[in-house]
């Protein structure tokens, strides 16, 4: 089943009768979206899509749920179109048009995804062997800190474990998500904390600030113990201005994801701010709110109030994209930066060997939407052909022509048996740039579609890379074609951590050009137009040139970052419900008005 049969069955579903559930909506508050008991008169109204802007494909799956047969559905009769792409334009009945909302909500919901920063850089020499040399230091350096990336992920996963282990959370809140809401597996420790788990722990910590505290102090330590080497390069950059270096405070490796929790810097040491459990029983009073609402949704899909959830949704995802763009941040400073530094390092020591960082550029996606990165280089080489006699001639005698009319009295002035304007028009002739360049492309296509897998803490990315020529065209008239690979295509996926480093290359390319004969000046090109068909005697005043070779490498390092979003939370939520004693559970209004309260009882304080 393709993707978009599969939303039009989701959509239906949201629609079809449920025989375990009421018609009466029991939520305790005014529900914006209410049809206040008319629910017959026709109006119009905007629907704004935050998320998946793709009102078009929306349109299509609602019109073809309001047609569908053999028994049309609640939608049959509403006027569904799409103002712009992120705009849905609903007429018809209150009851449809709520209908079409709540269908739009599920849509519309935020998706995890990927962000990648991504760096190139480009790999130049002429020298093969010593081109080897320094990729062989470069490829070394790119794996260490690969490592030292997924390491010091590890570590922060870790400290979590051991500085707030399931007894150390807060129980008030622990009750409410865990057995009011249902999500049993939410802080559980049987799986691998994704980033989003590791921030919900530090969340429901019953004392946030020391934890957070422990965790910050830990890994700095950790991160000073086992890879100083980036922590220097991040407070030597920090440290020099105009080559001059000043004396600055130590820099925390990780002061912006930290200090985005509430911490501050004391003494080189993290200490808590004075307001981390006030943000941290907002951060809880969030997840709750959105957990009440998406459990409703799956319970209760023709009944839940699209509002609620997306403002919920809105609300809690705000949190963790703060989280996550300063993480990002961090990475950067402490790992990319310095490794970039030692990879020009390595270039430096290799005098025929050339660096360029050709530029960087960050890719956000959604989890199964694609991503490209296109590049393109020009290298130019000097292909001039042998000036032929019947050119020097040609030439010359254009030339002649040009100067006769400022040469008073043409036929008197002579130099020899030649006039003026003759030996002008020769010295012209030879003395003019002839030079022909050709330029050989080179480039790379990279397609990127990252799917999230459910637990969040691991990505495949499928890989689609294109290196060769952008556009191969015919040579220009008497320049011979090159020979060289035009093309290679790799389509491959990999699996990426939460927090990881690695790198997408190009494979080696080579360029050579023949190098063609070189002239003695003047002479040289002269009696090679003359003789040059002469075995031997015509390539007398000339020699032959070796061929020109370069040899290329393109690096994309990357750092990619799997974003949590409120789906993150959402994944733990069972679709089927046991009580206490492993047995089935039948989703009530009922339930929903106790689960309601508890959320409301838990805001309150009680």
């Amino acid at each position: 089943m393709n993707r978009s049969a599969t939303l039009v069955v989701l959509a239906i579903a949201l629609l079809w009768p449920h025989s375990l559930l009421k018609a009466q909506d029991p939520t305790p508050s005014p529900t914006p979206s209410s049809c206040n008991g008319d629910s017959s008169s026709d109006a119009g109204e905007k629907v704004k899509l935050y998320y998946t802007r793709q009102a078009t494909n929306i349109n299509t799956i609602l019109t073809a749920v309001a047609t569908a047969s053999p028994t049309p559905s609640a939608l049959n009769g509403l006027i569904i179109q799409n103002a712009t792409d992120d705009e849905i334009v609903l007429y018809g009945p209150c009851n449809k048009r709520r209908q079409a909302s709540r269908i739009i909500a599920t849509l519309d919901l935020p998706r995890p995804g990927i962000v990648m920063e991504m760096w190139g850089v480009q790999i130049t020499s002429k020298n093969p062997d010593r081109m080897a040399q320094a990729m062989t230091l470069i490829r070394q350096e790119i794996n260490r800190t690969q490592q030292a990336v997924r390491d010091t992920y590890k570590r922060l996963e870790f400290l979590t474990r051991k500085e707030i282990p399931y007894t150390a959370l807060n129980q008030q809140f622990v009750k409410v998500l865990e057995r009011d809401l249902y999500y049993r597996s939410a802080l559980s420790d049987d799986h691998p904390l994704s980033l989003a788990d590791i921030l919900l722990r530090m969340t429901a910590a019953d004392d946030p600030g020391g934890a957070s505290v422990r965790i910050a102090n830990g890994l700095e330590d950790w991160l000073r113990a086992k890879h100083p080497t980036y922590l220097e390069e991040l407070n030597k950059r920090n440290g020099k201005v105009k080559n001059q270096t000043i004396a600055v405070e130590l820099r925390s490796p990780l002061e912006r994801f930290f200090g985005e929790r509430g911490l501050v810097r004391e003494r080189n040491k993290w200490e808590d701010g004075g307001d981390i459990a006030q943000r941290s029983r907002i951060g809880r009073i969030a997840v709750l709110d959105f957990a009440l609402q998406y459990g409703r949704l799956i319970h209760q899909p023709q009944s839940f109030d699209p509002y609620y959830l997306q403002h919920s949704s809105e609300a809690l995802n705000t949190r963790l994209q703060a989280a996550t763009d300063a993480l990002n941040f961090d990475m950067q400073d402490l790992f990319v930066e310095p490794t970039l530094d030692r990879i020009r390092e390595i270039v430096r020591k290799f005098k025929d060997v050339e660096y360029a960082q050709v530029g960087k550029t960050t890719v956000a996606s959604l989890s199964g939407v694609m991503a490209t990165v296109t590049s393109r280089s020009v290298g130019a080489f000097d292909v001039t052909p042998p000036l032929t006699l019947s050119e020097i001639l040609q030439k010359a005698s254009t030339l002649k022509t040009s100067v006769e009319s400022f040469i008073p009295n043409p036929a008197e002035n002579l130099v020899g048996a030649m006039p003026v304007s003759q030996v002008i028009g020769l010295i012209g002739a030879f003395g003019e740039d002839r030079t022909v360049w050709r330029e050989l492309s080179a480039g790379i296509s990279l397609i990127i579609t990252p799917n999230v897998l459910r637990n969040m803490t691991s990505a495949e990315l499928k890989v689609d890379l294109k290196t060769g020529d952008p556009q191969i065209a015919a040579p220009e008239d008497k320049l011979k074609p090159l020979s060289r690979v035009t093309q290679h295509d790799v389509n491959t996926s990999v699996y990426v951590d939460p927090l990881d480093f690695f790198d997408l290359s190009a494979f080696a390319s080579q360029s050579t050009l023949d190098g063609g004969r070189g002239y003695v000046p003047i002479i040289g090109p002269v009696w090679r137009g003359l003789f040059g068909e002469i075995p031997i005697a015509g390539k007398i005043f000339s020699w032959k040139r070796g061929t020109q070779n370069v040899y290329s490498q393109s690096l994309v390092l990357t750092t990619s970052f799997i974003t949590p979003t409120s789906m993150g939370i959402a994944v733990l939520y069972p679709t089927e419900l046991l009580d206490d004693n492993g047995k089935k559970l039948q989703y009530t209004d009922a339930i929903y008005q106790d689960q309601w309260t508890a959320v409301a009882n838990f805001r309150k304080g009680l």
